[in-house]
């Protein structure tokens, strides 16, 4: 009997050890499916969040081109504006030129009435009191002749510097108006530009790259694209990622990252791409990725919004 006993007692234990292994195995998959719903709603949260996140960026986008349109629209007004007040000032000028000619073709009409006086003065010694009145006569003419082709002389000079003043206000509209020109054109890379690309990142022939942008936004990915074209013709090699991948809102310009463990030449390699593309007018800088425990030797370009 004290077989059983002992027997009976151990079946009783591992049974309630076997109840108690049930219990916490049902516990951890009610556990699993808690946590399997909670990253569903987080996904879900996560997606519509930048789902609005994009279409905030492309009313802000829209809303700067609106402004710059808007800018470019008043100086081309005010460039109009100056342009007017530059031909009236030219007009004032040939005005004021004709008067003082006039005024010159009189005092030599005066001189010539003096020489006139002179003669008859010299030639008549009875008309003498005429002659010399007729003399005073001429000479006043003169002087007012003189008096007034000194006005008309002032008249021009201040009217050429308000032409000059003119010039000047339209030559800093026109100027203005490039600016802003350049402000609403794409980012571009010439043939030359290129070139010097090609030059300063020749040292790094063969080093792999992927490129990352805004795919539905038309300025920077063109400039991705073409920027794509120059590495591989300059001798890179590029590997766009399996996966989809894509930029969050807010970037601006050109990032060109390496990883912290990758070796001293991925280093040097990233370093000068961003000196080449700052060579060239494109603004770029080179930071490390944040991928502790995976080191890769591929540079990681991520191309923005132009600045």
């Amino acid at each position: 009997m004290s077989d059983i006993q002992a027997l009976t007692s151990k079946v009783q234990q591992l049974g309630s050890s076997a109840s108690l292994w049930n219990r916490l195995a049902l516990w951890a998959v009610a556990a699993t499916a808690i946590v399997a719903a909670m990253y569903f709603v987080f996904s879900l949260v996560a997606s519509r969040k930048n789902t609005a996140l994009q279409t905030a960026q492309a009313e802000l986008d829209h809303a700067k081109d609106s402004q710059l349109a808007g800018d470019l629209k008043d100086k081309e007004v005010a460039i109009s504006a100056a342009d007017q007040k530059a031909a009236s000032a030219k007009q004032e000028t040939a005005r004021l030129t004709k008067e003082a000619e006039q005024a010159k073709s009189e005092r030599t009409e005066a001189d010539k009435q003096i020489a006139i006086a002179k003669a008859d003065a010299a030639r008549a010694k009875e008309g003498m009191a005429n002659a010399d009145a007729r003399s005073l006569e001429a000479q006043r003419r003169a002087a007012e002749a003189s008096t007034k082709a000194e006005s008309f002389r002032l008249d021009i000079a201040k009217a050429n510097e308000r032409a000059a003043e003119a010039n000047r206000i339209a030559e800093e509209e026109k100027l203005a108006r490039v600016r802003i020109e350049q402000r609403l054109a794409d980012r571009a890379i010439t043939k030359a530009d290129a070139a010097r690309i090609a030059e300063r990142i020749g040292p790094y022939k063969g080093r792999v790259f992927q490129v990352v942008t805004f795919w539905d936004d038309r300025e920077p990915l063109a400039t991705a694209q073409r920027l794509a074209d120059v590495l591989v013709a300059a001798g890179w090699k590029l590997d766009q990622p399996k996966e989809w991948q894509g930029l969050l809102g807010g970037l601006s310009g050109i990032q060109v990252f390496f990883h912290p463990e990758a070796s001293a030449e991925a280093k040097r390699a990233a370093e000068a791409l961003v000196s080449a593309l700052n060579a060239v007018g494109l603004s770029a800088i080179v930071k490390q990725q944040n991928d502790p425990g995976h080191p890769t030797e591929k540079i990681h370009i991520n191309v923005g919004t132009k600045p």
